[in-house]
């Protein structure tokens, strides 16, 4: 996936000349293209579009040739932000001695990437040095569902993930029905237009006399796809004549 902040524009709370942070969003893995700053400090990058995120590495300056581990950064993390103010953390890291660290966190939608550093290089806890810092997007999710239920009836053909049209019978005294959807990697669900929790029933839905036409959306939580399921119910119509 993508490393959101690669070239884009960074700041940072302090920086030692000339060593600025957006030589720590370059890719050039250079020495001298590093961030350098007296601890504690912060430095952000503006991806200029939202993503979503879910993994960072960070460089310290074993892996640009400095190979004592001395002169890896000890304790950082990483937040996010949607509007460069309102930070949420979402990864720390503590008495560290490897010159990369390469970690996952839950995704998360962001705007702004923040990298703090709190304990610098191990040899100098007031000095810190980052060499390259990335952030990649997440992999887009799944906007199929993994089962669909009816509370009345049996859907022809049987269910499956990639089958979008269903058709089932219900009696004549069937008023209504209840539909149970449930998606794959935390869609988001509507039936007929009404948002439903996975796995939930719906409201129940009044049948006419007849074919009734009920829809079940499904969008993917990453990455926007979305896919539609048709059942289409008819109800019987009472054919005794006596009743």
């Amino acid at each position: 996936m993508n490393n959101v902040v690669l070239h884009k524009p960074a700041s940072a709370t302090r920086y030692i000349k000339p060593f600025s942070p957006s030589r720590a969003v370059d890719g050039s893995g250079y020495p001298t293209k590093r961030w350098l700053a007296n601890v504690p400090c912060a430095m952000s990058v503006d991806l200029l579009e939202t993503a979503w995120v879910d993994r960072w590495v960070v460089h310290h300056m074993g892996a640009v040739g400095w190979y004592d581990g001395n002169y890896n950064n000890n304790s950082f993390r990483i937040a996010g932000s949607l509007d460069g103010i309102n930070w949420v953390n979402f990864d720390s890291v503590t008495g560290n001695t490897s010159a990369s660290i390469d970690r996952h966190f839950v995704a998360q939608q962001v705007r702004f990437i923040r990298l703090e550093v709190t304990r610098g290089m191990n040899i100098n806890p007031q000095l810190a040095s980052i060499a390259e810092l990335a952030v990649f997007e997440a992999s887009p999710t799944s906007s199929f569902l993994s089962s669909l239920e009816i509370s009345s009836g049996t859907l022809s053909p049987s269910f499956s993930s990639t089958e979008f049209t269903y058709t089932a019978e219900v009696a004549y005294d069937t008023s209504e029905i209840i539909v149970v959807p449930t998606s794959m990697d935390e869609g988001m669900i509507t039936v007929d237009g009404v948002s439903v929790p996975s796995g939930s029933p719906s409201n129940p839905i009044q049948l006419q006399m007849g074919q009734n036409l009920i829809t079940v959306e499904v969008t993917a939580k990453l990455g926007g796809g979305k896919n539609t399921y048709q059942l289409v119910l008819t109800r019987v119509p009472n054919l005794d004549l006596t009743s």
